[in-house]
């Protein structure tokens, strides 16, 4: 085992010595795409109860990530959190994990052209959906630091695959756990990776023999999906925290007739994976359907043994892609797209360049992906922008709430309280609206029996404006009050009501 791990190491710098103009224009694609980000400080949704509270262990142990809860432990001391040192580590992991990627396929494939790899790779970096996951500062670090392990999982699996030493399975196996821990959904990610690998050293083998070549890989992920669910039960008894049903209740397959399901399915398909959109679902739906269709040329000179393969591979990945719309009928949060999203590019990426042996055929598909990769970076990079005027809009408004507070003259404001009543966007040219991407604090949480001020209150108070906000049973009862009140910062808008501070955001 030590003389295997030796002889990957020598590989690993082989590899870096030989690819290293790749990597170090893969480096300069990832800060082109995330620049804004790690320059401009801002924070969104769930930071700002990071910011003011600390990290909400219980309900993370409620959610099976208890890695998460614990590797969050470790970013708690000194300053919390250090927002810039978090983004520009959240990078630097999401980076690494790449050359991780890069550096499986390269071990199998040593002389794949460095133009596939930096395509793949900068795709699996780039995508704007990356950015909606990592926007959650809360969690951004310990995620992508959660990809390398997933990533160096599977390579220990091949490792068994190649030597059969048991060492590389608990390797494995722990690191797949950890991984899992951390965020429960990488379920679908490890799957795709697998089928990285899996593509890369079996293609040429039989159908059969690519199947018995899962096994330990489906072992693996199953054992370690079954070790964290009895290890949460544990820590919900010890800790005494209540199980939520959070997850469960988002999702409606097996809860809703068949038809149903798949007339909401079919929806989403079509809007959001067969049109354009900022996240660019309609790519790897192009990319696999070329991939197959290319498979179907080929198959009387590469045989019906390879096609099987090639199909397999792409369906399986298609499946752990689209995991959340069909287990929830819905599109969902595109955070839970990420990694299988990006990790699904790189591999139709790299089983097209597998696939295409006409050079005219490749050459255009690598002017298309360059176009596609650049769509993408730019799109991202405008996300980051957009978060830093979405946050400078909201610390405007929050100087402009307090100025017209502060001119109230009241005589103890800290005996007062804020009421806030509908919902605050921010549409101006600067500001691009995505998912949880360009969504303001003075929006969520509309609609719910407490309305915005939970958020608000904490990133009014972050922000130095130490004010308190009502609670529900109080928000519920003053509602009727704002109720014909005009829209602040129309005059009007902002009453007081004995010691409360009513303020309509809309109507």
């Amino acid at each position: 085992m030590k003389r295997k791990i030796s002889s990957e190491l020598q590989m690993g710098k082989a590899f870096l010595h030989q690819r290293k103009l790749t990597i170090y224009i893969l480096a300069l694609i990832s800060v082109l795409a995330y620049a804004p980000k790690i320059l401009f400080y801002s924070y969104s949704i769930d930071t700002e109860f990071y910011v003011r509270t600390g990290e909400p262990f219980d309900w993370w142990i409620s959610l099976g990530r208890y890695g998460l809860a614990y590797l969050t432990k470790l970013f708690t001391w000194g300053v919390n959190p250090d927002i810039t040192l978090m983004n520009i580590l959240t990078y630097l992991f999401l980076f690494m994990s790449a050359v991780l990627l890069l550096f499986l396929i390269w071990r199998t494939n040593s002389g794949i052209k460095s133009w596939w790899l930096l395509i793949g790779g900068g795709l699996y970096i780039t995508s704007p959906v990356m950015l909606e996951q990592t926007n959650f500062v809360i969690q951004s670090t310990q995620v992508t630091i959660a990809f390398c392990l997933l990533n160096i999982a599977v390579l220990s699996i091949q490792y068994f695959n190649e030597t059969r030493l048991f060492g590389f399975l608990g390797i494995a196996q722990v690191l797949t756990i950890v991984s899992l821990s951390i965020y429960t959904s990488f379920q679908a990610a490890f799957v795709v990776v697998t089928l990285l690998a899996l593509y890369m050293s079996y293609h040429t083998e039989t159908f059969s023999t690519y199947i018995k070549r899962a096994i330990p890989y489906v072992s693996i992920l199953f054992i370690a999906m079954a070790f964290n669910a009895i290890i949460t039960r544990i820590l919900l008894v010890l800790l005494k925290i209540p199980q939520t049903g959070y997850l469960n209740n988002m999702y409606v397959i097996g809860k809703i007739p068949l038809k149903a399901w798949a007339t909401q399915v079919s929806k989403v398909i079509y809007h959001e994976f067969l049109h354009p959109n900022y996240f660019l679902f309609i790519v790897p739906v192009i990319l696999s359907l070329l991939v197959i269709l290319i498979g179907i040329i080929t198959i009387r000179k590469r045989g019906v043994q390879h096609f099987l393969i090639i199909l397999t591979t792409v369906l399986l990945a298609d499946m752990a892609l689209g995991l959340p719309t069909l287990l929830m009928g819905q599109l969902g949060p595109i955070r839970s797209y990420a990694p299988t999203q990006s990790l699904t590019l790189l591999l139709l990426v790299i089983m097209l360049s597998n696939t295409l042996t006409a050079r005219s055929l490749k050459i255009i598909s690598l002017v298309l992906l360059t176009i596609a990769l650049g769509c993408q970076i730019k799109i991202t990079s405008d996300f980051g922008i957009s978060e830093y005027n979405q946050f400078r809009a909201e610390l405007n408004f929050k100087q402009e709430l307090q100025n017209r507070v502060d001119a109230l003259n009241l005589s103890n404001q800290d005996g007062y309280k804020l009421a806030f009543y509908g919902a605050k966007d921010f549409n101006s040219f600067g500001i691009i609206k995505g998912d949880a991407l360009g969504k303001s604090f003075f929006e969520w949480g509309a609609g719910t029996n407490i309305g915005v001020n939970d958020r608000v209150g904490c990133f009014l108070n972050n922000e130095g404006w130490p004010i308190s906000v009502v609670q529900s049973p109080e928000y519920l009862h003053l509602a009727k009050f704002a109720k014909n009140m005009p829209t602040f910062p129309n005059k009007g808008g902002l009453r007081v009501k004995g010691h409360y501070i009513l303020i309509k955001l809309s109507n």
